[in-house]
């Protein structure tokens, strides 16, 4: 029955039916709209449940005793079950049903006196006792009868019920189940309900004040009590055993890191020890090259954590953050705590060769803050060296407390649920079975309306089925002062004015989709609500029904309000800027309430269409950061700014910042609603992104600053102290050089003399030429190591204001001389001068000349810390002058070509990513011709092509193993045939024909007339969307290239022989270039850069801001360990090869492939799911 009265359309009023006596008459009082939960209440009628078998009324005891007849103390337990204080008087039921909250009314009043004038004087008595009302409309009643007691109701001002007194269906006159009451009378009986209950309880027979104590003891000592020794000694047990045991193993666990990561460290100087030994390094060069590869070592979550080295003097060798120490004595080198940290290094190696030592030191790369520090340290005994690492205790105890409140909150939630079982096993019964399928069939139709009212409403809604008030949601309720058991008892007549319900209904009626009216709805209180109100028909299980939406127009203003201040703060603005204001709801995903013009054109919503539907992280490309946004702005309670990309369907960009604040009308107020300023800043954004790029441009152009000045010296000329000034002159001139080195007796260089100092200091004062050239020379000499960088001696001649400083090697002695007018010029191996030098060389040797010094300059530019994007860009740049000028030097040497053509590079260098490891891809495009003209320019191409790929490999560059050049006559063609080829490609796609596909759409024009390949390359994406089936196929090659096993990279290997356990970093690549290959192609990006390609495709929302950063993150640390990997190879005198043997990959480098391989597997999901359906 309960289930059945949860049904939607269904509305409960609380009744029950007491017995009691008048002047020795029985009188049944009806309580309706009571608290069914009054304590009281409850506690009496189970007085009476439990004294109806002995066919007493025990109620009277308690009643009485809540009179001003009795005394007010509450009744004893045995008073309570004597049940001898005769029957209950009906003053006393009367002023138990006002006490719950109800209406006391007589039930079926003929049946209790059936002598109408005898009615009279009852009912007359009644009411004087409090009564309310009386039950006027009942079964056996015809209509004479009801309309007797309906004037009797009316003369005595009492309300009228109406009740069918059901017992069972086998009882006659007692069998009816429903019974129809008119609908003024029903409104009567319902707002009596609703108003507060009568306070004239019967003649001197006040509410009492003190309320019946609750029987808790029993449920305390059975239920509680146990729960909480459970509950105690599982958190007793986390706290006292199972924390400080975590706590223990964690800090071992850290220092047997540490330990491990040293002896990692150790294991690098015992690799240079081994080799220098087997003659392949000096002892100097072993320890420089250990020094350099430990020095840029990192480790830990910030990648800041690092090693360090000093021998047993102790000396520091190197220390990546203090560089100030390295060479200087550490005798004497105290902590904050006056400890000589590093003498207890020396001696701790010297007594046990390694172990741990606790000091005090600065925090990581920050020298202003110094923190507590535990290392390990091991000795290096063959160079008598000590290396070591450490942990900062702040980090590891902020680990442990962090998982110590993980393991906190677990075991509290673990707690919560041993709590709530062992209640559970305490009052499981029969009982609660039948109250939790109530509960849960009430939880199936609840929902069923709450998923109704949310597809529909996100202000004021209400749900009404056959006409009757069935829900509404928390905002209605609150705007019109009513309960959800009172609402539930309304009409739609109770809520709106005749005129607005008569509209709604002729709209519906006429098929309006979604009738509006404006209308004051009416409050329980008696006031109105001016709102906005619209009708929107549903069919919930069977029944018609309608959703209503009210908007309160009254919050418009409110949201101008809130609004407002945040345009001050951020300056109204102009018309070129549009503001949209937004009012979302307090909900997860931001429902949209409100929305001006501007709003609705940012955020793409029509004007005629209905905001409701909406969520506000539906249009943003990360809907994660909106509910953050808002969840933030739940917490604080203060503005929250974001600046997000919008999701566009056109595939343009949008950027917008967002100002949110809380709409409230006082702090005490729930929060309900979330107001938000949204300005467009999309041309801001493209600003911004493009001044960083030219930035990165401009990076590589100042790289220069960062090489050694060793390869900048001019010759050093020296002469002695006494050396005429005249003889110094000649000495200057003959030698080319601008100044000269003043020497003493010994050697040493005691001064310096310039051709400035010449004219100012002897020539301008005419003094004797002969003189001494001690006398005007400049002392002391300024001077910089010959492991100094360019900028450091920039610095230098600044700082002291000279246009020469001298370079010195290890032991002082001057090794040459840096001129500032040279320095500030770049240098010859910038990439721009050396671009330069390759486009005017005259022969082709000299090109390759040119060439043969690229490498340096990449080493250069990887030591400076320079992107590896830019450092690729720069090969290329390189690579396209050396085949600009080989293309010239052809022509010259075969005269003028017999049509247009373009020389187009392929493969890396075609998309601007070449390594010192490469080979030729390229070929020539020349315009179609007649027949008869057709072999001649045939024949002129081929020796072309020929001539120079040759050239080429005499630069360096490689063959094609696979025949991909220019001097191939199949890569050697008119335009027509090359599209044919691409015909042939797309429409027939083997893996021959895939393979040749990806090599040739990677092209780009160096040489020629760049027309012809910007007309293949339309051609081809004409093509392209002829044959959309070539897409799948394409995909399926790209998913060919797997990336090595994650879970194991000793596995990333070539099997057997002398490759195994190597990583090929170029096959390693693959997968990410093919995988911005195959995207590209399909939303025709024109760009063939790799990462200009994630770029745009990230810029047209095709790639997630996530998905682009993982990926180009993943594709910079391959390229950056490829690069770095050749330059070893250089330095090592070794040719450079794609292939690193996994034992030169540090533990840290081997965790960061492993990570970089997951990204690339999950791109490659990316690409069976959006080509191949997921298989």
């Amino acid at each position: 029955m309960c289930a059945m009265l949860r049904l939607p359309g269904v509305g409960t009023v609380p009744g029950v039916e007491i017995t009691a006596f008048h002047e020795g008459l029985s009188v049944h009082i009806l309580g309706y709209g009571f608290d069914p939960l009054n304590e009281k209440l409850q506690e009496q009628l189970a007085a009476v449940r439990r004294c109806h078998d002995a066919g007493v009324q025990a109620l009277v005891v308690s009643l009485r005793k809540i009179g001003s007849r009795l005394r007010p103390e509450p009744a004893s337990t045995e008073e309570a079950e004597t049940c001898n204080e005769g029957p209950l008087p009906v003053e006393d039921a009367i002023a138990l049903i006002h006490l719950a909250g109800g209406r006391a009314f007589l039930a079926h009043p003929l049946e209790t006196q059936p002598d109408v004038q005898q009615l009279e004087v009852l009912v007359a008595e009644l009411k004087a006792s409090g009564m309310d009302g009386i039950e006027a409309i009942y079964p056996s009643y015809d209509e004479g009868t009801r309309s007797a007691l309906l004037a009797l109701a009316r003369k005595h001002h009492l309300l009228v019920a109406a009740g069918t007194d059901f017992h069972d269906p086998t009882v006659p006159a007692l069998s009816e189940r429903a019974i129809e009451m008119p609908t003024q009378l029903w409104r009567a009986f319902r707002n009596g309900l609703n108003r507060p209950a009568s306070q004239e309880d019967g003649p001197g027979h006040p509410a009492p004040e003190t309320p019946h104590r609750p029987r808790w003891r029993n449920f305390i000592v059975r239920i509680v009590l146990p729960t909480l020794m459970a509950v105690g000694l599982f958190i007793g047990t986390i706290f006292a055993l199972i924390i400080p045991q975590f706590e223990s193993k964690m800090l071992g666990m850290k220092r047997d890191m540490i330990r491990e990561l040293t002896t990692s460290a150790w294991s690098i100087l015992a690799e240079y020890d081994k080799e220098q030994r087997e003659g392949r390094y000096t002892l100097e060069q072993a320890q420089t090259f250990a020094r350099e590869r430990i020095q840029f070592l990192r480790y830990g979550t910030e990648g800041k954590d690092y090693f360090w080295i000093t021998d047993m003097h102790p000396r520091m060798v190197m220390h990546p953050y203090r560089p100030e120490l390295d060479g200087t004595d550490l005798t004497n080198f105290t902590d904050t705590r006056g400890q000589r940290i590093f003498v207890e290094f020396a001696e701790l190696v010297r007594k046990k060769k390694q172990g741990y030592v606790e000091y005090v030191w600065q925090w990581k790369d920050d020298p202003q803050r110094e923190a507590e520090k535990e290392s390990f340290i091991k000795g290096f005994e063959p160079w008598g060296w000590v290396i070591g690492t450490g942990i900062y205790m702040g980090d590891v105890q902020q680990e442990i407390s962090r998982i110590s409140r993980t393991v906190i909150n677990a075991s509290i939630g673990i707690s919560a649920i041993m709590a709530m079982l062992l209640l559970f096993v305490a009052q499981q019964s029969m009982r609660f079975e039948r109250q939790r399928f109530s509960a849960q069939e009430a939880l199936r139709e609840w929902n069923e309306r709450y998923r109704s009212l949310v597809e529909a409403a996100t202000e004021g809604t209400a749900m009404l089925l056959d006409g009757r008030c069935t829900f509404a949601n928390r905002t209605l309720l609150d705007m019109l002062g009513y309960s959800e058991q009172e609402f539930g008892l309304l009409d739609l007549d109770d809520l709106m004015p005749p005129d607005a319900v008569a509209r709604l209904r002729e709209g519906t009626e006429a098929g309006a989709d979604a009738p509006t009216v404006e209308a004051d709805l009416q409050r329980k209180d008696g006031g109105r609500v001016p709102c906005i109100v619209t009708m929107n028909p549903i069919d919930l299980a069977g029944q018609r029904g309608w959703i209503l939406l009210v908007k309160d127009v009254q919050r418009h203003t409110e949201m101008v309000d809130a609004i407002d201040p945040m345009l001050r703060r951020a300056g109204r603005p102009s018309d070129n800027v549009p503001a949209g204001i937004l009012r979302v709801a307090a909900t997860r995903r931001g429902n949209l309430v409100e929305a001006n013009p501007s709003a609705r054109q940012i955020l793409g919503i029509s004007e005629d269409a209905r905001l409701n539907a909406h969520r506000l992280a539906e249009f943003f490309e990360a809907p994660d950061e909106i509910e953050e946004m808002l969840q933030a702005l739940e917490d604080d309670s203060t503005a929250v700014s974001r600046t997000l990309h919008l999701r566009r369907s056109a595939g343009t960009a949008s950027v917008v910042n967002l100002t949110a604040v809380p709409a409230r009308k006082s702090s005490d107020d729930e929060m309900r609603y979330f107001d938000i300023l949204m300005l467009d800043v999309t041309e801001q954004a493209k600003l911004e992104t493009a001044t960083r790029r030219q930035i990165a441009k401009l990076e590589t152009s100042l790289l220069f600053l960062h090489e050694p000045v060793v390869g900048f010296l001019r010759e050093l000329v020296t002469c002695p102290l006494d050396t005429p000034a005249t003889r110094v002159a000649v000495l200057m001139n003959r030698r080319e050089s601008s100044a000269v080195l003043i020497t003493s007796e010994s050697g040493d260089a005691v001064g310096i003399v310039t051709d400035r100092d010449l004219r100012e200091r002897i020539l301008a004062r005419e003094l004797d030429p002969a003189m001494p050239i001690f006398k005007v020379m400049t002392s002391p000499v300024i001077t910089v190591s010959q492991s100094a960088l360019v900028y450091e001696a920039l610095l230098a001649m600044e700082e002291h204001d000279i246009q020469h400083v001298a370079v010195v090697d290890e032991a002082g002695v001057p090794v040459g001389m840096l001129l500032n007018k040279e320095l500030l010029q770049f240098p010859r191996y910038g990439a721009s001068v050396l671009t330069r030098e390759i486009s005017q060389a005259s022969t082709v040797e000299e090109v390759a000349a040119n060439r043969e010094r690229l490498p340096a300059l990449v080493a250069s530019l990887l030591d400076g810390g320079s992107r590896s994007r830019n450092i690729t860009r720069v090969i290329t740049s390189i690579s396209d002058a050396v085949g600009q000028r080989l293309v010239e030097l052809a022509l010259q040497q075969l005269g003028p070509p017999p049509a247009r053509f373009c020389f187009v590079v392929l493969g890396s260098e075609g998309r601007e990513e070449q390594t010192l490891v490469t080979d030729q891809d390229n070929a020539i495009i020349y315009e179609d011709l007649p027949p008869d003209q057709a072999q001649v320019a045939a024949d002129y191409f081929a020796r072309l092509g020929t001539l120079v790929c040759d050239w080429l490999a005499q630069a360096g560059y490689r063959y094609c193993p696979g025949g991909f050049m220019a001097k191939n006559p199949a890569w050697c063609k008119p335009l027509a045939a090359w599209k044919d080829n691409f015909t042939r490609w797309i429409t027939k796609p083997e893996p021959q024909e895939l393979m040749e596909f990806s090599i040739f759409f990677d092209l780009r024009a160096v040489h020629g007339n760049r027309e012809l390949a910007n007309e293949l390359r339309q051609f081809i994406q004409q093509t392209m969307q002829d044959y959309p089936s070539f897409y799948p196929q394409f995909a399926l090659s790209c998913l060919q290239h797997k990336p090595p096993p994650t879970g194991l990279l000793a596995k990333l290997v070539t099997a057997g022989g002398e490759q195994a356990r190597q990583l090929n970093m170029k096959d390693a690549m693959v997968p990410i270039v093919s995988f911005a290959r195959l995207y590209a192609l399909r939303h025709a990006v024109h760009e063939t850069n790799t990462v200009d390609r994630l770029d745009t495709l990230a810029e047209q929302h095709i790639l997630t801001a996530t998905t682009h950063e993982e990926i180009v993150l993943a594709y910079d640390h391959l390229m950056q360990l490829r690069l770095k990997h050749h330059v070893a190879g250089l330095r090592d005198h070794q040719t450079p090869t794609n292939v690193i043997p996994l034992k030169v990959l540090t533990p840290l480098e081997q965790a960061m492939i492993r990570e970089t391989f997951t990204h690339v597997a999950t791109i490659q999901k990316k690409i069976s799911y959006d080509f191949l359906g997921g298989t």
